[in-house]
């Protein structure tokens, strides 16, 4: 039989998938061995089809929703070089920009004050909550401390986090680095130095038909498979983009579009020799050899290739399949039908 185009075969998939056992009936009767005693029949065993890969689909390289990692910075009224190109690919710990000017010695006093004020306030916290315990001190007294100290925890944390990432060269200097292996976007806002965006967020997103979501496993590139990591929440015109696991290739763009072919799982599907497929009555089918006798099973196909098919049957397959003279055994069985 003439392969499918690869087109052919997606929506043959997506009928195969909605309308399984929509095919014509065919009747279990069977023809005995010893009216095929003059054929060579070659049989073979079916076997499980873990995955079918389906017709491409486009994909882009791009980075997962939610990814990026803003950098803020406190530093006002400041010089900002930055020491490397925009969009970059950069390893964890390169130095990218360095900040000069009064605000960065501001903040550095203001990061020590604000230490030295947490642990006044902890231990305060600590020495109340046992007086609290031991009826020592009022409710109001209490909860007075414990919102003093929260608000104050507040506010260590998030100066601790720009501390992280800021290290101080100076006085009045100091420099970030990227805190993590990544693209550096510069930003053009105030109050922002720019965005990392990680390189294990980098990821092939694909757009499928919404009606395939839950079964596709994986995404098929170049021989290389990248597992399905999650998807998007909503659907855009019928269709659903799925996010495959981290994925990176030096000879990609951010961006780029990519020829992908997405790998779907079906329940009892399997690879069947092309030679065993035959028809009855338009429906596709294939005949099984068991106990001396031979029966036909019809099937559904999900996926065609030059030399096998994919298929799912619509009965018990509890034999093994006749790969040669099917014509004969075709013919016999119609004969017997008639």
């Amino acid at each position: 039989m003439t392969p499918a185009k690869p087109l052919a075969v997606f929506f043959n998939c997506l009928t195969v998938l909605f309308f399984l056992g929509s095919g014509v009936t065919i009747a279990a009767d069977t023809i005995a061995a010893e009216q095929l005693k003059n054929y060579q029949l070659g049989l073979s065993d079916a076997r499980p089809a873990e995955a079918v890969t389906l017709a491409p689909v486009i994909g882009r390289w791009t980075f997962a929703p939610g990814s990026p990692l803003t950098i803020a910075h406190p530093f006002e009224h400041s010089k900002i070089d930055v020491l490397v190109g925009n969009s970059q690919y950069l390893d964890k710990g390169t130095q990218v920009a360095t900040i000069s000017g009064p605000s960065v010695s501001h903040f550095y006093h203001r990061l020590n004050i604000i230490e030295q004020e947490f642990q006044v306030a902890e231990q305060r916290y600590q020495s109340n909550q046992q007086l609290f315990k031991d009826n020592a001190i009022s409710a109001e007294q209490w909860q007075q401390t414990l919102a003093d100290f929260l608000k104050l925890a507040d506010q260590y944390h998030e100066t601790q986090v720009v501390a992280e990432r800021f290290q101080q060269m100076g006085e009045d200097r100091a420099a970030f680095t990227m805190p993590a292996d990544g693209i550096w976007q510069l930003a053009d806002e105030p109050g922002v130095l720019g965005t990392v965006l990680p390189k294990n967020s980098l990821r092939i997103g694909a757009r499928v038909p919404q009606q395939l979501v839950d079964h596709v496993v994986a995404l098929t590139l170049s021989d290389k498979q990248y597992a399905v990591s999650f998807r998007d929440k909503n659907a855009q015109n019928g269709l659903v983009t799925l996010w495959s696991e981290p994925a990176y290739d030096d000879s990609w763009q951010i961006n780029q579009i990519l020829s992908v072919q997405p790998s779907i799982t079906i329940e009892g599907a399997l690879h069947i020799p092309a030679g065993a497929l035959t028809s009855l009555a338009g429906q596709p089918t294939v005949f099984i050899a068991r106990n001396d006798e031979f029966r036909p099973v019809a099937v559904d196909i999900v996926a065609q290739h030059s030399d096998f098919y994919v298929v799912v049957p619509q009965q018990a397959f509890d034999g093994q399949l006749v790969t040669e003279s099917i014509g004969a055994l075709k013919g016999i069985y119609s004969d017997g039908e008639q």
